[in-house]
């Protein structure tokens, strides 16, 4: 199966305020989410808990006056519903009767005064589940009215279900304010939380950022100081092997390898310090037209001989200008990364095959191979610094993990994005997307100029 990982446009400023903006605005969100949690799990448990100090008595003695109800109407069925001794009533001031349907078949004199007091839902909850409590509002002075029903049976042997009920506006207006102020204080609590961890996120990762700035400022000064003795390794192993005659067959192949580590670590080097100049937004970006077909059959060009050497056949499609807005020679570093990984990473006698196209509003540059593919649980992981997936192979080819992040940090230097699509067994494309110079003033002979006379 297909697979494709993009790695995406980021946002045109310093990469370290960029790493450290979203590491601050995680920190204050987990900090503010368990914060919100605790105080969600605290609000619920004193409500709950207040609810049951307020209620609890309240549907104890509701419970107790339907029971008595129902006892003292079983044992004088002709006064059900009707009357009852005040002293089995308790805290109840309303009861009535319900049958098995659920349809009123009696009730006290003052039951009539509080409609809301018929409503058959605690009745019909009655009924399924033995026994039901509600609250519901009250039309008169008394704001809020306890309902408690008990299903029980008559002695004709029928189910009918007893109702009873007393006013508890003032717990329920209680409760309605220690919510009003937990939603309230809550609030005001997260809202605090945020700002304060925000403020205490930025001063907790000063000393990581000044850490990173330092270590980056490192990388780039170790490099760059770096560059120039490993080169004057290299040579003066170089002038050595051209006297070979002078030397026995261990001495030229200790030589050699130092020619090859050297030329190695150089490589290395040079990659360290490009990564630290984007990371610091330090590399200059210059602004050129260029034209993406001819830079890619130059890149073609230049690495016709190592494809022979790898025995894999590098082709480019015939295709019109296709222009963009750039720095060249960072352009030219990027495409060829990218055909370097495609012949290094292929298979005997495979193919890399570059093209170019424009759509509306962006220019595209593709390299695609034959090789092995990528499985699907690296690919994202593709840019990230020392990454490789065969490090045995990388390490032969003399890879470092740092190709795709230049690649990346150029792609986004010049606002575009860089996208791989890989199947196991069945190749890789590598996807190049930057912004299309839409001008009609500019023709292909008017592109940039060679990197050569720039550089000269």
């Amino acid at each position: 199966m297909l697979r494709r990982w993009t790695l995406g446009r980021r946002p045109s400023v310093d990469p370290s305020t960029a790493i450290f903006t979203s590491i601050r605005w995680k920190l204050t969100a987990w900090y503010t989410g368990v914060l919100g949690a605790t105080l969600l799990v605290m609000g619920v448990v004193l409500y709950l808990g207040e609810q049951q100090s307020l209620l609890g008595p309240v549907d104890n003695g509701l419970r107790t006056a339907a029971q008595n109800l129902q006892l003292y109407w079983q044992s004088d069925p002709s006064d059900t519903c009707q009357r009852a001794d005040p002293s089995i009533t308790g805290g109840a001031l309303f009861w009535a009767c319900f049958d098995a349907r659920g349809r009123l078949a009696g009730q006290n004199p003052f039951t009539s005064t509080v409609p809301s007091f018929l409503d058959v839902s605690a009745a019909r909850g009655a009924i399924h589940n033995g026994s039901a409590t509600d609250t519901v509002d009250s039309e008169t002075a008394l704001k809020s009215l306890r309902i408690y029903a008990l299903r029980f049976t008559t002695v004709a042997g029928t189910t009918g279900v007893i109702e009873v009920g007393t006013p508890v506006g003032d717990r329920v207006q209680a409760l309605q304010q220690l919510l009003f102020l937990l939603i309230v204080c809550g609030s005001l609590g997260l809202l605090f939380a945020a700002v304060s961890g925000i403020f205490l996120a930025a001063r907790s990762l000063a000393p990581v950022r000044l850490a990173y700035v330092r270590q980056r400022d490192f990388v780039a000064n170790a490099s760059h100081e770096l560059r120039t003795p490993l080169t004057m390794v290299r040579a003066d192993a170089e002038v050595l092997l051209r006297d070979r005659g002078h030397l026995n067959e261990d001495q030229a192949a200790l030589l050699e390898d130092v020619v090859l580590e050297a030329s190695h670590m150089a490589a290395l080097a040079n990659k360290m310090l490009d990564l630290a100049r984007l990371d610091a937004g330090q590399l200059h970006l210059e602004q050129e037209v260029i034209d993406l077909t001819s830079l890619a059959r130059d890149i073609a060009r230049r690495a016709e001989a190592l494809a022979r050497e790898q025995d894999v056949q590098l082709r480019v499609a015939d295709g019109n200008a296709v222009l963009v807005v750039g720095d060249p020679i960072l352009l030219e570093h990027l495409v060829m990364i990218l055909v370097d990984n495609a012949i290094k990473y292929n298979r005997p006698r495979g193919e890399v095959f570059l093209s170019t196209r424009a759509t509306d509003d962006e220019a595209v540059l593709e390299v695609r191979d034959t090789g092995i593919g990528i499985d699907a649980e690296h690919l994202p992981h593709l840019g990230e610094r020392f990454y490789r997936i065969d490090k045995a192979r990388s390490r032969e080819a003399g890879g470092a993990g740092l190709g795709l992040s230049i690649v990346r940090g150029v792609a986004d230097m010049h606002k575009g994005t860089f996208q791989i699509e890989s199947e196991p067994g069945g190749g890789t494309t590598a996807v190049l997307r930057l912004p299309l110079l839409k001008s009609n003033v500019v023709s292909p002979d008017e592109t940039a100029r060679p990197t050569a006379e720039r550089a000269s």
